[in-house]
């Protein structure tokens, strides 16, 4: 069964020889080409704009030195707490708008978990972003 599954993967992956799937690409393209071809005069011709704007986005091979001005701002974190903890660390990092998410998202899970028992539901109290920073203490 085992060798059934490893030759149905093998296959999948085999040289068809099959070259005409190309075709109906070859097809579409050379219909976009015609449809092009066929603009009328009613068809909006690019303006001015356009053809610069086209012939600034083409590659070149002349290459321009460019200046990199150098960075001179402090770096590092630029944290001052009294006396810190592991967990004013987190909260200088984890913003209120996140923790608000996981407290959104811990209701809506007790939510969905106790939607199939209603008496345990009715007594389900919402967490709340303090009861979830006083449990990160």
């Amino acid at each position: 069964m085992a060798s059934d599954s490893a030759d149905e993967i093998t296959a999948l992956f085999e040289d068809s020889g099959d070259e005409g799937s190309f075709t109906a690409l070859r097809e579409d393209l050379d219909d976009l080409e015609a449809e092009e071809d066929d603009a009328g005069p009613d068809d909006p011709q690019p303006s001015d704009a356009d053809t610069d704007d086209k012939e600034e986005a083409r590659w070149t091979d002349h290459l321009i030195d460019i200046q990199v001005p150098e960075f001179l701002a402090a770096t590092g974190i630029n944290l001052v707490l009294d006396n810190p903890n592991q967990l004013d660390f987190f909260l200088a990092f984890v913003g209120d708008d996140l923790l608000d998410f996981m407290v959104e998202e811990t209701n809506r899970y007790a939510h969905q978990k106790l939607s199939a028992f209603p008496d345990r539901l009715a007594n389900f109290r919402a967490v709340t972003c303090a009861e979830l920073k006083a449990s990160l203490r």
